[in-house]
């Protein structure tokens, strides 16, 4: 049976990024060690600090700054954290217009606020156009839940009053895809390095022609 809500993640699924490009921009930049700052799972990480909301930019930035050589500016540092982002393509939104023929939409994103800022300023029409799109609008640096924790999925379930058997989520990360599942709703993995989008993915799941 085809799912009635479809909860899409942003990047990587709708929005294309590149995972390599910010590394290599902060490694020109002088700058070494960031890995242990973003990939420590201890629950005071910055990054996911960062990303629930619990710290403002200023904060991350100073958390940055620690890895960085003396001539290194803030703008630099901010570039190359935002080079990540590559575009949003244009069909893809239209596609979204299509499926929201027959099927509710939803965002829930992994996201902090120079992200956001940044991917609405590089999206192909106005943001509030793009994210019209959605009945609802889920960016964890502003609800303070980033995925796979369930309160973010239960939260969108709740306000919506959805059920959770008639619902999909769709992201490329399987860890996230899993953590919907714990609250119920089907978990489908985007798996990029298997070479699909969201595209073929849809078009595989039988909800696009």
């Amino acid at each position: 049976m085809s799912p009635k809500n479809l909860i899409f993640d942003l990047g990587g699924v709708l929005f294309d990024i590149n995972y390599n490009e910010p590394g290599k921009r902060f490694h020109a930049l002088g700058m070494q060690g960031l890995k242990d700052l973003f990939f420590n799972p201890d629950s005071n990480n910055p990054f996911h600090a960062y990303e629930r909301g619990q710290i403002s930019t200023e904060e991350f930035a100073e958390h940055l700054l620690r890895f960085a050589p003396k001539q290194v500016q803030m703008h630099q540092i901010q570039e190359a954290w935002n080079s990540i982002l590559t575009d949003l393509p244009l069909p893809r939104i239209q596609m979204l217009g299509k499926l929201k023929q027959k099927h509710r939409l939803f965002l829930f994103s992994n996201i902090n606020d120079w992200h956001l800022q940044a991917y609405r300023q590089q999206l192909p029409v106005p943001y509030t156009e793009f994210e019209a799109h959605f009945e609802g609008v889920y960016y964890s640096c502003e609800i303070g839940h980033r995925k796979p924790d369930p309160q973010g999925f239960q939260l969108i379930l709740n306000q919506h009053n959805l059920q959770p058997e008639e619902t999909v989520f769709i992201d490329d990360l399987k860890e996230n895809a899993q953590g919907a599942s714990r609250v119920g709703i089907q978990g489908w993995h985007l798996d990029l390095s298997a070479g699909a989008n969201i595209e073929s993915l849809l078009l595989e799941k039988g909800l696009i022609l």
